[in-house]
């Protein structure tokens, strides 16, 4: 078999590169990789950046909304409005929306800052409140906090705060246009407002209970629009001025009474609104309905001891004090008070079912002791308690007075203003004679003393404060106070 073979023919071909162009081609490869990666780099870590941007910008927008809770505002669109926004911004971010994230967490801060700045401005108009007298076991919790702390005279409390009181304890406030709270055993009561508009100069005060039994009595009107008001959840009553009322709630049955015994109520139960007058008693159920409607019993006029009635004996536990008041029509009997204490929690005597309008008492260690008398009905309805009056009881101890020439300790605190009335308060000397601008005030046994002064001057006052001891060494301190004017 012949083979054919074909010749082949291998070639090889080939081209020279030179170090310089080889060079070149490195440099231009180096550059592409250079710029690819950092294009890359860019885009990978701008987005990271983007992310940790948004994610502060969350941050800020959550403390701000967190300052705004802090304030417990009572318009909860406060509130959701820039939180809202939050919650769309955190799902722009999980939706790798950052830049849309970004924004919309600083329109929520922007909305908060707004927010905060108009409560610190309301703040600016928020006029203080505080207590002027406590019995027993009286504690407070401040506007944001958690602990329930104690309770002294003097100390202030403002819109948001709550007080509750114990068994056999009562504590009295007063806010800064004069209305007075008297909040009395196992209650508890939230501050909502204490303002005066810098314009209109009106004025708002209201207290929210939330269980037990509040007394409140209030001022003159400064302007026709100023309110004082008391709440429950199914009820509101605005007072008008120089009125005195008593609203109770029972928080299982959601039921509310009120109790006007002197002047008038404004009453409003959801859509429903009534006006409540003097020596009328209202109960409101927990449908906001007026369950019932009907006439209080007057509570007694007080004759003897008058108030502020000093006696001084040789030996004032067998003293006897006749006690001494007015009767009421439709009266069957009477119940006599007798306290150390104005508030009345834990009364140092009572005595029930008096079927005569006076009695007299002996057994009274010295001190001060403050009275009051309520009317009962045959059917055993009781009239509220009367003001109460005060006196004194007084050793007659004869003291050698040569020799004795120190003056009394007397430290007088800063009045504090509620309208035209004013808290005198401070520490002297037992057994001591105080007056206050020719107004006697009580000493009690450990030195300390406490009173409101009624001024009606308007503009600048001058206080003057002396205290006599026995020897007649006098002591004097002054004190500048303003009524305002309007």
């Amino acid at each position: 078999m012949n083979k054919k073979y074909k010749a082949t023919r291998l070639g090889i071909d080939w081209f020279t590169i030179t170090y310089k162009s080889l060079i070149i081609w490195s440099i231009i490869i180096c550059i592409i990789l250079a710029v690819s990666g950092y294009f890359v780099y860019t885009a990978f870590f701008a987005k990271e950046n983007l992310s940790k941007m948004a994610q502060k910008e969350i941050s800020k927008a959550e403390g701000l909304i967190n300052r705004i809770r802090k304030w417990q505002p009572q318009r909860k669109e406060l509130v959701e409005e820039p939180l809202n926004l939050l919650a769309h911004a955190r799902e722009a971010h999980r939706q790798q929306q950052f830049e849309e994230s970004i924004a919309l967490a600083r329109e929520s801060q922007s909305l908060s800052s707004q927010t905060l700045k108009e409560l610190e401005a309301e703040e600016s108009s928020e006029r203080q409140a505080y207590f002027t007298a406590l019995e027993g076991d009286v504690k407070r919790r401040p506007r944001g906090e958690v602990e329930w702390l104690p309770s002294k005279i003097r100390m202030t409390l403002k819109p948001g705060d709550m007080v509750k009181t114990g068994v056999s304890s009562s504590a009295q406030i007063m806010f800064f246009d004069g209305t007075t709270y008297v909040i009395e055993a196992n209650s508890l009561i939230v501050i909502q407002e204490s303002f005066e508009d810098p314009f209109s100069n009106e004025r708002r005060v209201s207290v929210k209970l939330d269980s037990g039994k509040v007394d409140l009595s209030t001022p003159r009107k400064n302007v026709p629009t100023s309110a004082s008001a008391i709440t429950s959840s199914t009820t509101r009553a605005v007072l008008s001025e120089t009125s005195r009322a008593a609203m109770s709630f029972e928080p299982q049955l959601k039921e509310t009474v009120l109790e006007v015994y002197n002047g008038s109520a404004e009453v409003s139960t959801g859509k429903n609104k009534l006006t409540v007058g003097s020596l009328e008693k209202v109960t409101i159920d927990a449908k906001h309905r007026l369950a019932s409607r009907g006439k209080l019993l007057p509570s007694p006029q007080l004759i003897v001891p008058v108030y502020d009635r000093q006696f001084i004996d040789k030996d004032p536990e067998k003293l006897n004090i006749i006690f001494t008041w007015e009767e009421v029509f439709e009266a069957a009997e009477y119940t006599l008070q007798i306290s150390r204490s104005s508030l009345f929690a834990n009364p140092y005597l009572i005595r029930a079912h008096m079927k005569r309008n006076s009695i007299g008492l002996d057994g009274f260690a010295e001190g001060t002791y403050y009275w009051r008398v309520a009317a009962v009905r045959p059917n055993g309805e009781q009239s509220s308690f009367s003001n109460y009056y005060k006196f004194r009881l007084r050793s007659l101890i004869r003291r050698i007075q040569s020799g004795d020439i120190t003056p009394p300790k007397l430290i007088v605190d800063e009045p504090i203003a509620f309208g035209n009335i004013f808290l005198i308060s401070g520490k002297t000397e037992a057994g001591v004679l105080l007056t206050v601008s020719n107004q006697r005030i009580d000493v009690e046994d450990d030195g300390s003393f406490k009173d409101f002064i009624t001024l009606y001057k308007e503009g600048r006052n001058e206080l003057i404060i002396i205290a006599q001891d026995p020897s007649g060494n006098i002591e004097v301190v002054k004190k500048v106070v303003y009524v305002e004017v309007y």
